[in-house]
């Protein structure tokens, strides 16, 4: 499995929409367009970078919801933490807690 200096996996990247190639990339493609792409031939939706933030953290984090209602059918539960115990949903409420700072 292909995964960066963050230990995003083209998934990770996907969701976050971190890396300046593969935004280009998927802005040519569609990000929705290229998320379903990797779906369909079997990007780890469990794979976890440095920080065992999955895909779903990185994405809800980054506000990022057709990624988050992409990835979500495929999980068996949203309730993962990452290494300092949040879940996808923390993330989801600290970025939105943020718009108002």
């Amino acid at each position: 499995m292909c995964k960066d200096k963050k230990g995003y996996t083209l998934l990770h990247t996907a969701a976050a929409s971190g890396q300046v190639e593969v935004v280009r990339h998927l802005l040519r493609l569609g990000v929705e367009k290229a998320l379903h792409l990797l779906l369909k031939h079997s990007a780890d939706v469990n794979a976890r970078d440095k920080h065992w933030q999955t895909p779903l953290h990185v994405a809800a984090a980054n506000r990022a919801t057709k990624c988050v209602e992409a990835i979500v059918p495929l999980l068996s539960t949203v309730n993962v933490a990452d290494r300092t115990g949040r879940t996808a949903l923390h993330h989801a409420a600290h970025s939105l807690s943020l718009i108002h700072i």
